[in-house]
């Protein structure tokens, strides 16, 4: 997998990437306790924010 941060903060953990999943890639489980898999490969645009 790879990614491309478009407005993501490290420092605060919020923003936006692109992430890119390789065929046959496997995310490890993640927010709402659900993973992501791929057969043939995909591009996502992900969003992550923290309730304040």
């Amino acid at each position: 997998m790879s990614w491309l941060p478009v407005s993501f903060d490290r420092e605060s953990g919020e923003g936006c990437y692109l992430m890119r999943m390789q065929p046959d890639a496997l995310t490890i489980e993640h927010g709402t306790h659900h993973n992501s898999w791929t057969e043939n490969g995909c591009l996502l645009a992900v969003f992550e924010w923290r309730k304040r």
